[in-house]
């Protein structure tokens, strides 16, 4: 019998030295972005921003929510799929999801953490956010390489009037 192999999922490194829209490095780390979409559908974010620290503070919140009693969790509902609580499921009985709408705003994180806590949970609440403004940073870094990758960037306008402020050291 054979064995099996499975393709690796390529990591794509943001650093500031290549976060320069119009460099070189920048021009480069576009096409590796809009390769990978291409050939996998996704790939790895290795994202400096996210600090060691920030990155175990959100693991620790997310296992202090997921923690909750299924009734607590249950309260998360959502016309959008997928943004409301999911779990215990027939098919998938250990798999529990759940999404904060809009999480990129400090009023949203606060709705949300009061829902689960009703006194609140500043341990919860401020490395959330901090995490999911860095992603909204990533995500729109990633979208304007990929435009700007098929020579169609003159169309992605969201951040054009909004300087890139993530790059400063």
């Amino acid at each position: 019998m054979g064995s099996q192999t499975f393709p690796k999922l390529p990591t794509i490194s943001f650093t500031a030295e290549n976060l320069k829209p119009g460099s070189s490095s920048w021009i480069a780390r576009g096409n590796d972005v809009r390769q990978a979409l291409e050939d996998y559908g996704c790939f790895v974010a290795v994202y400096d921003k996210v600090s060691l620290d920030l990155d175990n503070n959100v693991f620790c919140a997310l296992q202090e929510l997921f923690d909750l009693p299924t009734e607590t969790k249950e309260k998360n509902t959502s016309e959008l799929p997928f943004f409301g609580y999911i779990g215990n499921g027939p098919l998938t009985p250990l798999y529990e999801s759940m999404g904060i709408y809009n999480a990129a705003t400090p009023e949203e994180i606060q709705s949300f953490t009061n829902l689960m806590w009703s006194a609140g949970n500043d341990l919860f609440c401020e490395p959330v956010y901090s995490y999911s403004m860095l992603v909204s940073e990533l995500e729109q870094v990633v979208k304007r390489m990929v435009f700007e990758s098929y020579g169609v960037g003159k169309y992605y306008t969201l951040t054009l009037d909004q300087p890139l402020t993530f790059l400063d050291s």
